[in-house]
């Protein structure tokens, strides 16, 4: 992935462009919070898809699990 940064005069330039050809710092910092965030997103979605399935197995079996091993 890119990181952009602006030069002097607000253009535009990516680290390729750049005379040290160095990421900028704040760039590099808002990229690390994004991907901070998208970990913790994508942990819950996780989380979510867990409960999901488990929903599905219990609507799937009618049958309580206290009961199953009665019949």
């Amino acid at each position: 992935m890119k990181v952009e940064c602006d030069d002097w005069y607000g253009r535009n330039l990516d680290a390729e462009q750049r005379d040290d050809g160095l990421k900028c710092i704040k760039d590099e910092k808002r990229l690390a919070l994004v991907e901070e965030e998208l970990a913790e997103q994508s942990k819950e979605l996780a989380e979510q898809s867990k409960e999901l399935i488990e929903l599905e197995q219990e609507q799937s079996n009618p049958v309580p699990k206290n009961i199953r091993g009665k019949y």
